[in-house]
């Protein structure tokens, strides 16, 4: 017997044992991280996951026949115009929306019942994002394994596995189009690689599954026809470097062919998108390649290839010219805002997004740690050893989504894959050039032993900072938008939820809501009542009309809500407290905040609606001071509608703006100094005023959020009861 397992073990291959035990550990330490918010529940976290699940659910009940009738224009459910979104125009949600996410997600249910799953489509959609992550954390895996053998490969997945900007939108309840894009775009990246490095038709059945992965990323997130956009910039990067061989170019003309394809029958694009100038490149690309082929073919003369690089290498920097001074007209301005971040300041509803602020250096390390200057490294070793055709698509993959991450906060996600693959590039290098410097003088067993304490001392940072904040941090609205601090949680901000509960409870099923854009699927989805605008921010005019009723006095804003057939109102506020008083915190970005962005939106001056100052809070003999906004002392400030909602003397809060001098006496009296300065020239000046807020007429205080009311429920008043 112990002869027969002696034999059976010198069967099985040690190596392949080891390596895949070590990749099982990795995928299921990636899952385990992703999967801790289910800890507080099964909750879909930020507010965009909400309309996924929505369209999620209106596909299951489709059936089978709803992933056709999704790009078949008629009297089905996904072209039916939806009141309960931008009341009362409705939406369209083929025409609107990318069904990349609700294919994944009904499809995984679907699968999951089959097998006799009991969860329910909520929790499913709850932990997709977690499950597709496996998907990317493979496909680094084939990357690396390709490239650079199975270190690399290991280390690829691991530093994906452990990494904070990937984490943060692979998070159980982060069901969104990125968690199902980025899956999608590694494996094309993987599988395109692949392609290239083999021959015949092992290679083009590859490319036809790269393609299909490219096709799939294209029907469910909008930044991956940029991607498409750079792997053809790629593409006209080896044919100028004269690396571009026949069979590659046949390669890249499939992906270009099934792409292109994919945009004109996808609802939300069509074949007028092909007039748009994000399609300009990829077009052009595809005209392009099969002269080269042709060319290859030798039934062109090879000498016209040399005159097509040398225009190619003008029309290159041209476009980079023309984009630099903005000279390129008919961009969307989300995608001309990425290439020219400057251009975001004349974009006042792009910038009011936070996921579309700028990037900051401590930012992008803060997401990437040490895997930020060996990503560098690596491209640097594979620019100088590896400027091949497979070489060329990595590092112009690597370098725009490197440069887009530096752009916008949102697109760190697009890079990280990417960054963790050329750090792992990198450090397989060092570990390769340490290992042969060792060997002649130490056993090869020792000098792999330190290298790998060397490295586990490298990874503590990656492992011990953002994965385990992302691990342990509940979903969004069960902190109602507020960061809930370290851990551990407190897991007592539920306003959201009370609020939600009220409204689905007490609100008429027929009642339209008006609040900012950003919680409209929050209402919408969750209470099932009509909203005037969401995070879609498909109708940039109605915004700008809740902004505009928003700021505007009491009557007109009346004017304006009863013109969309608005009965209820929502605004939110989150409050800190400060010794003895209680108001806005900057950094929470409530309603207060946000109305610089709402004056901004709707063409109002934002310095007539705000200000910024330092309270300065006396106790005892000391001193602190803290940076707050204030509203300004003008007309426009007083009469504004939100303030007044927010600061109604009916929610009962202690708030240093409404606060009387016999107030401010008895604070004194307990040894409490309050005063407002502007600092100004090195010195602190006293900001003398104080403002107080009339009782509203027009709109009624109904409910006031559990428990801490941040979240503030007005039912709008029939009769005019007079001012």
């Amino acid at each position: 017997m112990l002869g027969k397992v002696k034999v059976l073990m010198r069967k099985i291959n040690v190596k392949v044992v080891v390596l895949t035990l070590t990749l099982a550990h990795i995928i299921v330490a990636g899952v385990a991280i992703r999967l801790g918010p289910v800890r507080w529940g099964y909750y879909l976290t930020e507010f965009d996951p909400y309309f996924q699940y929505y369209i999620t659910k209106l596909l299951v009940e489709s059936g089978w026949k709803g992933y056709f009738e999704w790009f078949i224009p008629g009297k089905n459910v996904f072209y039916k115009p939806i009141k309960l979104f931008w009341y009362p125009y409705g939406r369209k949600i083929a025409e609107t929306s990318f069904p990349g996410v609700a294919f994944a997600g009904s499809a995984i249910y679907h699968i999951a019942k089959g097998l006799g799953s009991k969860l329910s489509l909520f929790e499913i959609c709850v932990i997709v994002p977690a499950i597709l992550s496996i998907v990317t954390i493979l496909a680094l895996f084939i990357l690396g394994y390709e490239i650079e053998g199975t270190i690399c490969g290991l280390l690829s997945a691991l530093l994906l596995a452990l990494n904070t900007a990937y984490i943060s939108r692979s998070i159980a309840g982060f069901y969104d189009d990125e968690s199902v894009a980025l899956p999608a775009l590694a494996l094309f990246t993987a599988l395109f690689i692949a392609s290239l490095r083999r021959e015949g038709k092992r290679g083009i059945i590859l490319t036809v599954l790269a393609s299909l992965s490219l096709s799939y990323a294209l029907i469910s997130w909008g930044a991956s026809l940029f991607f498409l956009n750079i792997v053809t910039f790629a593409l006209i990067i080896t044919a100028i470097f004269n690396k571009l061989d026949m069979q590659s170019a046949v390669k890249y003309l499939i992906v270009l062919l099934l792409s292109i394809i994919t945009v004109i029958i996808l609802p939300k694009y069509g074949p007028a998108k092909l007039k748009s100038s994000s399609m300009y490149l990829p077009l052009f690309a595809l005209l392009l390649t099969p002269v080269f082929i042709l060319a290859f073919k030798n039934i062109i003369k090879r000498k016209v290839l040399k005159y097509i690089r040398i225009l190619l290498a003008v029309l290159i920097v041209t476009i980079f010219i023309l984009l630099a001074f903005g000279l390129v007209k008919g961009v969307s301005g989300r995608y001309l805002s990425v290439l020219k971040p400057t251009i975001r300041r004349k974009l006042p509803l792009v910038m009011s997004v936070g996921e579309h602020r700028y990037s900051t250096w401590q930012q992008l390390f803060m997401e990437f740690n040490l895997v930020l200057p060996l990503s560098i490294f690596g491209a640097l070793v594979m620019f100088s050893e590896m400027f091949n055709k497979e070489g060329i698509l990595l590092l112009t993959i690597y370098a725009l989504t490197f440069y887009t991450a530096s752009s916008m906060v949102r697109l760190t996600l697009l890079l990280s894959p990417f960054a963790c693959f050329m750090a792992a590039y990198g450090l397989t290098k060092l570990i390769r050039i340490c290992i042969a410097r060792l060997k002649g003088r130490h056993r090869v067993g020792l000098a792999g032993l330190v290298l790998f304490i060397m490295f586990i001392f490298i990874l503590l940072p990656l492992i011990y900072s953002g994965p385990r904040i992302h691990a342990e941090m509940p979903a969004l609205i069960l902190t109602s938008s507020i960061s809930p601090g370290r851990p551990p949680y407190r897991y007592n901000l539920v306003d959201w939820i009370s609020a939600l509960e009220w409204i689905k409870a007490n609100v008429p099923a027929t009642a339209v809501i008006a609040c900012w854009w950003d919680y409209g699927y929050w209402i919408s989805v969750t209470t099932n009542r009509s909203t005037l605008c969401d995070n879609g921010t498909l109708n940039s005019t109605q915004i700008k009309m809740v902004a505009k009723a928003f700021l505007s006095d009491e009557l007109t804003a009346y004017k304006i809500f009863k013109k969309y057939n608005v009965s209820y109102v929502v605004v939110f506020e989150p409050y800190t407290t400060i010794g003895y008083i209680s108001m806005p915190d900057i950094g929470l970005q409530g309603d207060f905040a946000k109305s610089s962005w709402m004056a901004r939106i709707a063409g109002l001056n934002d310095r007539k609606y705000l200000r910024s100052v330092i309270l300065k809070v006396e106790y005892r003999g000391r001193a602190s001071y803290y940076s707050i906004l204030i509203p300004a002392d003008t007309p426009e400030a007083r009469n504004a509608t939100l303030y007044r909602m927010l600061f109604n003397p009916n929610v009962g809060r202690l708030f240093i703006f409404s606060m009387t001098r016999s107030q401010l006496e008895m604070l004194k009296r307990y040894g409490v100094g309050l005063e407002l300065l502007y600092y100004v020239n090195g010195s602190f000046k006293p900001v003398n005023y104080t403002v107080s807020y009339r009782p509203l007429h027009y709109f009624k205080l109904v409910y006031k959020s559990k428990p801490h009311g941040y979240v503030l429920v007005y039912k709008l008043v029939e009769e005019r009861k007079g001012e």
